[in-house]
Order: structure tokens, then C-alpha cells, then sequence
């Protein structure tokens, strides 16, 4: 008789995991979050990010056992309990990650539930903050995001900055849905260079126009 943990292909090929000396103990721990999930132990895995965890946070959910820590650079922890296991990863920005495996889809989204649970910062739309999100290329992740929070001053504030032309394409009220079609690239150039840069859609807006 066919079963469900028969047709599991992990039945198939063995698992191993190889480490040589570029590898951290946070690497360890990147590796046993996969172990159970890999045998089909714990088939379910559901995993979250967070922007920036409140200080204080412990990122641990009641009834957890701890198996591994490690610190280097950032904060990984290994846990586990009945039928789940947990891998959270806390960096120096506050920004974090959490990844659950269980028998369970319905245990692995109670215990994530329960360790994100008042981890995040709220933020005000009238605190003078935002988020903003920052790409660099890791060599064992590929692209990785990372946000910072920072002070914004109001456009008002700030909108003499740019040339005529360039403040008028960008005020609030001239952005239509469906028009703001690019991002904004953060890059080294001098202050007349940046603006020019900034110019170019309004210029090109303005010679389409004439044409």
C-alpha cells in the first residue's frame, strides 16, 4: 500500500551536510533548522522577516527548549518543542528572521505567531521616520534586503532642495497612480550631478511634450 511517507523523496537520497573551515556556528544553526524539515519529520515550514525588532525583544516562545546560540556579527538561536523546531536570527540593525518547521502547519503558525508577538516597532505615520530598505549581494544568500530607520523631513521642508522643474514632478500631487513607474537609485555623485539626474524624467517629459 502507498502511503504519504513513502512518496516523500527524502526517502530516496540520505541527507548530509558538509562544513569546512569558512563555516561559522551560525552556519551550523542555518543547517539544523533544515534537518527535520529535510527527513519529514516536520514537514511544515513557515519563516518571516522583520524590518526592525523592538529592544527587548526575546524572540522566544513560552515552552522553548534552547539548543544552539551563537553570536558573531549576529545573533542566531536554535529552539525547539513538541513536534517544532525554530531558528531565529537577530542582526546588529535590528533587523531579524525567524523560521519554523513543525509536524503541523497549525503548530508551525501558532509558534511563529507566538515569537513575533509584539517584536516588531510600531511606527507612527507622524514620527518623523521612515523605513527604508537597503540590497546588498551575499555570497551564500544571493540578494539580501536590509532596512534601516531614519529621520525624513516633510517634502515641504525639503522641497527647495531640488531645481523647479524637478520639485514640481515630484510634489505629491503630481504623481498620479500608475505614473510613478521607477525607483529611486542611491549612488555616489556630486550635488550637481545628483540633481541633474534627478532633472532628466521632467526634462524628457518636457522635450516629449514639445515633440
Amino acid at each position: 500500500m502507498t502511503t504519504a511517507a513513502s512518496l516523500d523523496p527524502a526517502r530516496l537520497l540520505p541527507v548530509s551536510i558538509g562544513f569546512d573551515d569558512l563555516d561559522t556556528p551560525s552556519d551550523v544553526i542555518d543547517a539544523l533548522i533544515l534537518s527535520a524539515f529535510a527527513d519529514g519529520r516536520q514537514p511544515y515550514a513557515r519563516s518571516v522577516r522583520l524590518e526592525q525588532v523592538r529592544p527587548g525583544a526575546c524572540l522566544t516562545p513560552p515552552g522553548a527548549q534552547t539548543l544552539r546560540v551563537a553570536l558573531n556579527g549576529r545573533q542566531a538561536r536554535l529552539m525547539a518543542g513538541d513536534d517544532w523546531t525554530a531558528r531565529t536570527v537577530l542582526w546588529h540593525n535590528g533587523t531579524a528572521e525567524v523560521t519554523v518547521t513543525a509536524a503541523t502547519d497549525e503548530v508551525a503558525e501558532v509558534v511563529i505567531g507566538q515569537i513575533v508577538a509584539d517584536a516588531a516597532v510600531e511606527q507612527s505615520d507622524c514620527d518623523g521616520r521612515v523605513t527604508i530598505g537597503f540590497w546588498h549581494h551575499s555570497d551564500r544568500r544571493g540578494p539580501c534586503r536590509s532596512a534601516r530607520v531614519v529621520s525624513a523631513e516633510p517634502w515641504s521642508v525639503i522641497r527647495g532642495n531640488y531645481p523647479g522643474a524637478t520639485a514640481a514632478a515630484m510634489d505629491p500631487a503630481a504623481i498620479r497612480p500608475g505614473r510613478c513607474l521607477a525607483q529611486i537609485e542611491v549612488g555616489h555623485f556630486p550635488a550637481a550631478e545628483a540633481a541633474a539626474w534627478l532633472d532628466r524624467p521632467s526634462r524628457r517629459h518636457s522635450r516629449d511634450d514639445a515633440g
